[in-house]
């Protein structure tokens, strides 16, 4: 074995790769390939023999048989493969490769990737990072590039890399013990319709390990990137190609801003109540204004408050534990890596 691969003769968790959690992906040319990895030396993309499903040994990584490096960060390794994420033992696990596309037609590959530790009081979170090529770099939505150069705590209170799709959280009228905790190690499928749904585990905030697997539709925002529904898949529900006016949207919503929070207590972030008033300010949870915009089935609002520009989805929803449906939205203020 290669001396890089070892330290004083053990595995070497800083550069070399941990080989769990596979995600076998087509790319768009309908090459057949492999992400995988961890925590140690990262996450990393394999090509794959479209007649076998076996490791190509025609693709030559780093086009030698010595690592490749970009400054201090790995790009290439003849056996590890291409990487795209991770290194350095930063946290960072269950990478999840797939390509959506906007209203537009345009695409990108969105890597998920898990960060923090799977319990309850661990902090894991869904990162979300995207690339035009499946060999990446994915960078998240302020440009910070998913491989790292050195040691960092990456996850809690840290939502520099990634954008993180949702933190821990609880709407008012969950009763104790059933808050959502701890998602991660997620998937996306996609239907006929190019409808895209996260799919994930959450814990609880009731001391057990006990998890759910649940399933939020993804949408587009007017930015271009992809935000998951307030409430869990029913059918029948989502986007519309109704054109709403004033007072269909104008009223009193409760908001969740996904927040880092003090994990290891099983905080969440509660709800607040905002307005939104029918000439076009915003008061209560955030301050500012608000615009609508439809076209081609593009549900788009857009809400410019006091802490940012929070771009967001107006989808049709079913609330969770009370079958009562509503409208609703979903978004992201970029500049700060929140969900909305």
């Amino acid at each position: 074995i290669d001396g890089r691969y070892l330290t004083n003769g053990a595995w070497n968790n800083n550069y070399s790769v941990s080989c769990i959690d596979p995600c076998a992906k087509y790319d768009q040319n309908g090459k057949l390939w492999l992400s995988y990895g961890s925590w140690s030396g990262g996450i990393f993309l394999l090509k794959l023999d479209e007649n076998t499903g076996l490791r190509s040994y025609t693709y030559n990584y780093g086009f030698g048989t010595n690592p490749v490096w970009n400054g201090s960060s790995l790009r290439y390794d003849p056996y590890m493969g291409i990487h795209i994420g991770g290194g350095y033992y930063v946290s960072g696990e269950g990478s999840y490769i797939d390509y959506i596309k906007d209203a537009n037609g345009t695409g990108y590959y969105y890597l998920f990737v898990s960060m923090g530790f799977y319990a309850p009081d661990g902090g894991y979170t869904m990162r979300v990072f995207r690339s035009s090529t499946i060999d990446g770099s994915y960078t998240d939505v302020t440009g910070d590039n998913a491989v790292f150069s050195q040691w960092i705590f990456n996850y809690g209170n840290n939502v520099q890399y990634g954008f993180p799709i949702m933190q821990n959280y609880k709407w008012s009228w969950w009763t104790a013990g059933n808050s959502q905790v701890a998602q991660g190690h997620n998937s996306v499928l996609q239907d006929d319709d190019g409808n895209a749904y996260l799919i994930y585990h959450r814990k609880f905030d009731n001391g057990t390990w006990w998890h759910n697997v649940e399933v939020h539709q993804l949408f587009v925002n007017e930015n271009g990137w992809i935000v998951a529904s307030p409430f869990h898949y029913r059918k029948g529900y989502g986007l519309t190609t109704k054109i709403y006016t004033t007072e269909d949207i104008a009223g009193v919503y409760g908001v969740i801003t996904h927040n880092p929070v003090d994990y290891a207590n099983l905080a969440t972030n509660q709800e607040a109540q905002l307005y939104v008033n029918a000439d076009g300010t915003l008061t209560g949870a955030y301050t500012g204004t608000w615009t609508y915009n439809y076209s081609n089935g593009r549900q788009f609002l857009t809400l410019t408050t006091s802490a940012g520009t929070f771009q967001c989805v107006l989808c049709n929803q079913l609330m969770e534990r009370m079958s009562s449906q509503t409208l609703g939205f979903t978004g992201m203020n970029a500049t700060n890596e929140l969900a909305l």
